[in-house]
């Protein structure tokens, strides 16, 4: 996951590249905008091509499941770049592989939370591949 992330900072970084202007400011989130500024910095030396730069992440704090991943530059203008989104996947981390599944639940667009959504009926089982 880790390299996953490091890897889409490297290709979005890339489209930051400004000719005219220096990159003097790296920030980036998940999931809420702090706003600009106060999101996490990256340090990096000032520079009109950062292409390959690495920014260390951890996604330990984050549960599991769908995330968005953004980041953003500054100039040594003041300017903003666009803020660029990625998303991504936590995979939940896995007790025991051969525990039946007890439950069920779907939902549209909106994700009420783990419990709140639309239950469906189904027999304690380790595979459910082909319920309807």
């Amino acid at each position: 996951m880790k390299k996953t992330i490091i890897f889409l900072l490297i290709n979005i970084i890339y489209f930051f590249k400004i000719n005219a202007q220096q990159i003097s400011q790296i920030e980036y989130f998940f999931d809420t905008d702090p706003g600009f500024g106060n999101a996490t910095q990256a340090t990096i030396t000032p520079s009109a091509n950062i292409s390959n730069l690495t920014i260390p992440t951890s996604i330990t704090a984050l549960s599991a499941g769908v995330h968005q991943f953004y980041i953003r530059s500054r100039d040594t203008n003041g300017s903003w770049s666009i803020t660029n989104r990625s998303f991504f996947y936590k995979i939940p981390n896995v007790v025991n592989s051969n525990s039946n599944i007890v439950a069920l639940e779907y939902f549209f667009d909106n994700d009420p939370g783990f419990g709140n959504a639309t239950s469906v009926s189904v027999s304690p089982s380790t595979d459910i591949a082909n319920l309807n």
